[in-house]
């Protein structure tokens, strides 16, 4: 699987478009956004699967953030007595 060259890295990682996610749901973001790009080869859109980031933005607006501000807390060090 390729990453397209005008995929915007700087954009995706910037709190507008990443914040409140883990690292864990950033992979499942990523993984998801290869199935996209995996089902547009299957609908005959592209003969060669590559993610694009409207793939990326697409799997973000289906999966929301599910780490609570409780949850950053603790493992930002809020849990120190």
């Amino acid at each position: 699987m390729h990453l397209c060259v005008h995929l915007q890295l700087t954009a995706l990682a910037s709190d507008s478009v990443s914040s409140g996610y883990s690292g864990a749901e950033i992979v499942a973001l990523c993984r998801d956004a290869a199935l996209h790009a995996i089902g547009e080869m299957d609908d005959g859109v592209i003969d060669k699967p590559q993610i694009h980031m409207r793939h990326l933005l697409q799997s973000i607006n289906n999966m929301k953030p599910r780490t609570t501000q409780e949850m950053l807390d603790f493992y930002s060090g809020g849990w120190k007595q």
